[in-house]
Protein backbone atom coordinates (compact mmCIF):
# COMPACT_ATOMS: atom_id res chain seq x y z
CA UNK A 1 0.00 0.00 0.00
CA UNK A 2 0.64 3.55 0.03
CA UNK A 3 3.02 2.86 3.60
CA UNK A 4 5.70 1.18 1.12
CA UNK A 5 5.79 3.65 -1.60
CA UNK A 6 9.32 4.88 -0.16
CA UNK A 7 10.81 1.69 -0.55
CA UNK A 8 9.93 1.36 -4.20
CA UNK A 9 13.14 3.91 -4.79
CA UNK A 10 15.35 1.48 -2.46
CA UNK A 11 14.65 -1.72 -4.43
CA UNK A 12 15.49 -0.03 -7.60
CA UNK A 13 18.78 1.20 -6.26
CA UNK A 14 19.60 -2.27 -4.65
CA UNK A 15 18.31 -4.40 -7.79
CA UNK A 16 22.19 -3.59 -9.10
CA UNK A 17 23.16 -6.00 -6.21
CA UNK A 18 21.45 -8.62 -7.40
CA UNK A 19 23.61 -9.14 -10.63
CA UNK A 20 26.54 -7.86 -8.63
CA UNK A 21 25.75 -10.76 -5.68
CA UNK A 22 25.35 -13.13 -8.02
CA UNK A 23 28.48 -12.60 -9.94
CA UNK A 24 31.12 -12.18 -7.30
CA UNK A 25 29.51 -15.33 -4.99
CA UNK A 26 30.15 -17.04 -8.57
CA UNK A 27 33.58 -16.40 -9.02
CA UNK A 28 34.33 -16.67 -5.29
CA UNK A 29 32.37 -20.09 -4.16
CA UNK A 30 33.08 -21.73 -7.69
CA UNK A 31 36.29 -20.86 -8.41
CA UNK A 32 38.32 -19.24 -5.60
CA UNK A 33 37.65 -21.57 -3.31
CA UNK A 34 37.88 -24.88 -5.84
CA UNK A 35 41.42 -23.46 -6.51
CA UNK A 36 42.19 -22.80 -3.17
CA UNK A 37 42.53 -18.76 -3.44
CA UNK A 38 40.17 -18.54 -0.21
CA UNK A 39 42.45 -15.64 1.25
CA UNK A 40 41.69 -13.64 -2.22
CA UNK A 41 37.55 -14.12 -1.12
CA UNK A 42 38.16 -13.05 2.09
CA UNK A 43 39.99 -9.79 0.99
CA UNK A 44 37.18 -8.76 -1.34
CA UNK A 45 34.87 -9.26 1.35
CA UNK A 46 37.29 -7.17 3.98
CA UNK A 47 37.64 -4.73 1.37
CA UNK A 48 33.65 -4.50 0.62
CA UNK A 49 32.60 -4.55 4.20
CA UNK A 50 35.49 -1.15 4.60
CA UNK A 51 33.80 0.69 1.49
CA UNK A 52 30.13 0.13 2.91
CA UNK A 53 31.01 1.58 6.38
CA UNK A 54 33.14 4.41 4.82
CA UNK A 55 30.15 5.05 1.99
CA UNK A 56 27.40 4.65 4.96
CA UNK A 57 29.27 6.88 7.02
CA UNK A 58 29.46 9.74 3.85
CA UNK A 59 26.36 8.72 2.22
CA UNK A 60 23.77 9.14 5.10
CA UNK A 61 24.51 12.26 6.00
CA UNK A 62 23.40 13.63 2.26
CA UNK A 63 21.37 10.96 1.13
CA UNK A 64 19.34 9.46 4.01
CA UNK A 65 18.36 5.51 3.78
CA UNK A 66 18.58 5.76 0.28
CA UNK A 67 22.51 6.70 1.02
CA UNK A 68 22.96 3.57 3.20
CA UNK A 69 21.17 1.19 -0.25
CA UNK A 70 23.88 3.29 -2.31
CA UNK A 71 26.65 2.09 -0.07
CA UNK A 72 25.61 -0.91 -0.54
CA UNK A 73 26.10 -1.08 -4.08
CA UNK A 74 29.11 0.34 -3.98
CA UNK A 75 30.52 -2.03 -1.76
CA UNK A 76 29.14 -5.05 -3.74
CA UNK A 77 30.82 -3.50 -6.43
CA UNK A 78 34.49 -3.31 -5.13
CA UNK A 79 33.85 -7.12 -4.27
CA UNK A 80 33.01 -8.26 -7.76
CA UNK A 81 35.57 -5.91 -9.07
CA UNK A 82 38.34 -7.30 -7.13
CA UNK A 83 37.56 -10.80 -7.53
CA UNK A 84 37.05 -10.52 -11.61
CA UNK A 85 40.67 -8.21 -11.30
CA UNK A 86 42.49 -10.89 -9.68
CA UNK A 87 40.40 -13.66 -11.67
CA UNK A 88 41.60 -12.07 -14.85
CA UNK A 89 45.26 -11.88 -13.04
CA UNK A 90 45.54 -15.54 -12.64
CA UNK A 91 44.29 -15.82 -16.62
CA UNK A 92 42.05 -18.85 -15.68
CA UNK A 93 39.15 -16.54 -18.12
CA UNK A 94 38.95 -14.94 -21.07
CA UNK A 95 35.76 -13.28 -21.48
CA UNK A 96 34.18 -13.40 -25.22
CA UNK A 97 33.22 -9.62 -25.59
CA UNK A 98 30.91 -10.57 -28.60
CA UNK A 99 29.20 -12.53 -26.59
CA UNK A 100 28.75 -10.49 -23.56
CA UNK A 101 27.92 -7.47 -25.61
CA UNK A 102 24.64 -9.62 -27.87
CA UNK A 103 23.53 -10.31 -24.23
CA UNK A 104 23.51 -7.13 -22.86
CA UNK A 105 22.09 -5.48 -26.22
CA UNK A 106 19.39 -8.46 -25.85
CA UNK A 107 18.58 -7.14 -22.54
CA UNK A 108 17.98 -3.76 -23.67
CA UNK A 109 15.77 -4.91 -26.42
CA UNK A 110 13.99 -6.75 -24.15
CA UNK A 111 13.41 -4.24 -21.17
CA UNK A 112 12.24 -1.99 -23.94
CA UNK A 113 9.33 -4.32 -25.09
CA UNK A 114 8.24 -5.30 -21.58
CA UNK A 115 8.25 -1.47 -20.62
CA UNK A 116 6.38 -0.93 -23.42
CA UNK A 117 3.65 -3.06 -23.46
CA UNK A 118 3.37 -2.99 -19.67
CA UNK A 119 2.49 0.86 -20.76
CA UNK A 120 0.14 -0.03 -23.19
CA UNK A 121 -2.05 -2.75 -21.38
CA UNK A 122 -3.95 -1.91 -19.10
CA UNK A 123 -5.53 -5.40 -17.94
CA UNK A 124 -3.30 -7.23 -15.36
CA UNK A 125 -4.29 -10.36 -16.30
CA UNK A 126 -3.34 -9.58 -20.08
CA UNK A 127 -0.22 -7.77 -19.46
CA UNK A 128 1.68 -10.09 -17.52
CA UNK A 129 2.17 -12.98 -19.65
CA UNK A 130 1.84 -11.05 -22.77
CA UNK A 131 4.97 -9.14 -21.46
CA UNK A 132 6.47 -12.11 -20.67
CA UNK A 133 5.86 -13.85 -23.81
CA UNK A 134 6.71 -11.28 -25.82
CA UNK A 135 10.52 -9.91 -23.61
CA UNK A 136 11.43 -13.84 -23.74
CA UNK A 137 10.91 -13.75 -27.72
CA UNK A 138 12.67 -10.49 -28.34
CA UNK A 139 15.52 -11.95 -26.62
CA UNK A 140 15.89 -14.96 -28.49
CA UNK A 141 15.54 -13.09 -31.95
CA UNK A 142 17.60 -10.87 -30.73
CA UNK A 143 20.74 -12.97 -29.40
CA UNK A 144 20.28 -14.97 -33.01
CA UNK A 145 20.17 -12.11 -35.03
CA UNK A 146 23.86 -11.31 -32.91
CA UNK A 147 24.83 -14.32 -33.89
CA UNK A 148 25.11 -15.29 -29.90
CA UNK A 149 26.49 -18.95 -30.19
CA UNK A 150 24.06 -20.18 -27.23
CA UNK A 151 20.85 -18.97 -28.68
CA UNK A 152 22.26 -20.19 -32.02
CA UNK A 153 23.05 -23.73 -29.89
CA UNK A 154 19.25 -23.92 -28.60
CA UNK A 155 17.53 -22.91 -32.12
CA UNK A 156 19.54 -25.97 -33.55
CA UNK A 157 18.53 -28.49 -31.50
CA UNK A 158 15.29 -27.02 -31.30
CA UNK A 159 14.81 -27.43 -34.72
CA UNK A 160 16.09 -31.17 -34.57
CA UNK A 161 13.57 -32.26 -31.68
CA UNK A 162 11.03 -30.92 -34.21
CA UNK A 163 12.69 -33.23 -37.26
CA UNK A 164 14.42 -30.07 -39.30
CA UNK A 165 17.76 -30.64 -40.30
CA UNK A 166 19.49 -27.05 -40.62
CA UNK A 167 23.00 -28.60 -42.02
Amino acid sequence: GHDFYNSILLVKVLDITILTIAISNFIGYQIFITIGKERLMLRSTIIGACINIIANILLLYFFDYVGVAMASVLAEMAVTMYQYHHLRKMDLYSPDMRFIISVISSSIVMTIVVISINCLVDNMYIRFPFSVACGIFSYFIFTIALKNEFSLNILENSLLFFGIDVS
